[in-house]
């Protein structure tokens, strides 16, 4: 199976670091530009599924701008026959999604998940194969949580 992950795609933040020779036109940088171009290799390459994690909207724009684009790549996916799994974030949640996008848009992971010492979750599609998702922070990298980091040998 092959599966799109996308993650903290802060749709509706501002690009940053664009090099002064490269800033004549700083769209094809921006979030939005991204989120079209993997939602086009997405498609183009027939991926199973396509995986929203992390930070989908971007925490400093509120407003209803990220949310345009978002539900146009997700109406996409659709048609094209792609799902989509997510974890809720922030503004990115089932609530605010169903105003703009049909619910069986995404699927959604439970939030309430925990360290225990990595969480997982599982959607089983009826009479097909078995997704299994698993999330965690390295015990090897900086910014790992102080209790239960996950080690490279318990993956």
């Amino acid at each position: 199976m092959r599966f799109l992950s996308v993650n903290h795609l802060r749709l509706g933040s501002s690009p940053g670091g664009i090099p002064a020779h490269l800033a004549s036109d700083s769209r094809v940088f921006s979030t939005r530009s991204v989120w079209q171009k993997a939602v086009a290799l997405a498609v183009q390459r027939g991926v199973h599924a396509v995986v929203l994690s992390g930070q989908t909207l971007s925490p400093t724009n509120t407003g209803q701008e990220p949310w345009g684009p978002l539900s146009d790549g997700l109406a996409e996916l659709q048609q094209a026959g792609i799902p989509v799994i997510a974890t809720e974030n922030g503004e990115f949640s089932a609530h605010n999604l169903s105003r703009l996008a049909s619910s069986d848009a995404v699927h959604w992971l439970d939030d309430s998940l925990n360290w225990e010492p990595i969480f997982t979750a599982q959607m089983d599609a009826t009479g097909g194969p078995s997704v299994h998702v698993v999330g965690g922070s390295l015990a090897e990298s900086s910014n790992a949580p102080v209790e239960n980091p996950v080690t490279l040998e318990q993956i």
